[in-house]
């Protein structure tokens, strides 16, 4: 795999309607290492005028293939550098591990933590890197160079065939939702629909039945409630209980009273 530093231009990303200024886009780098770190170098016209050696502060990025030693370009940034790697331009920035989007090569190998560093040592730090390394690559990574890139290609295959088995569980999920409500809705507009026939074809129930309230039978109602089985049904209100203000023996004296006048005592004796 020949590697000049630079991927050819696909095209360019205008930034304003009139074309006065764009971004041009490379290849596809999202597997290639490129390292920004800052060298310390020497700095002749500052050296002259001080009469000693002087040096500065110059930021390089080191940029290669992942898994090849000698395919490597190692130079002084540019302002290209900085849009082509934007995300390792940015975590240079802040101090961060300059590594490419990925998933990282750690999950490739949770027991042998040993073969991820030392792939990592080579510039392989995502799955996606090692699946993709080239035939050189393969050689200089050594014994378990190929496995390991089988090893990748399927990891990324079976993530992919997970990403889309979840993606159409989704989808179906979504449409069974969709179809229920669609099937309540015709649930209702057909019981609509059979309510307003019944009207249309039994108008003396129309005038009766209020509107609509399926099963209710207006007629049936009101020959219940005429029904003289209703007269022993419990209405639900308390009967209130009479309590006489006089006592027994109030009600005994009058009574004997009555009896006296109305028939009074005759002597039989007398009689004679």
């Amino acid at each position: 795999m020949s590697f000049d530093g630079f991927q050819k231009p696909t095209g360019i990303d205008w930034g304003s309607a009139d074309r006065t200024y764009g971004q041009v886009k490379f290849g596809d780098d999202s597997q290639t290492v490129a390292m920004f770190y800052t060298k310390s170098v020497f700095d002749a016209a500052k050296s002259a005028a001080e009469g000693t050696r002087q040096y500065i502060n110059q930021i390089f990025v080191r940029i290669h293939p992942p898994g090849e030693r000698l395919n490597i370009i190692d130079r002084p940034v540019q302002e290209s550098d900085k849009r082509r790697f934007s995300h390792q331009w940015n975590s240079f920035l802040q101090n961060k591990t300059q590594v490419p989007e990925g998933t990282p090569i750690d999950l490739l190998f949770p027991n042998n933590p040993a073969t991820a560093d030392s792939l990592k040592g080579m510039g392989v730090y995502t799955i996606q890197q090692c699946a993709s390394l080239s035939a050189n690559a393969i050689e200089n990574v050594g014994m378990g160079g190929r496995e390991w890139v089988n090893m990748a290609v399927q990891y990324l295959d079976s993530a992919k065939s997970g990403t889309s088995f979840l993606k159409l569980r989704a989808e179906l999920d979504k449409k069974e939702q969709d179809n229920k409500l669609l099937k309540r809705q015709f649930e209702q507009i057909k019981a609509q629909l059979d309510d307003l026939t019944n009207r249309i074809s039994n108008p003396n129930v129309f005038s009766l039945q209020p509107n609509w309230i399926p099963g209710y039978d207006a007629q049936a109602e009101r020959l219940d409630s005429n029904h003289p089985s209703q007269e022993l049904r419990p209405s639900g209100k308390k009967i209130k209980k009479v309590v006489p203000k006089t006592d027994e023996l109030e009600q005994h004296n009058i009574l004997k009273q009555v009896t006296e006048e109305n028939f009074p005592t005759v002597d039989v004796t007398k009689l004679e």
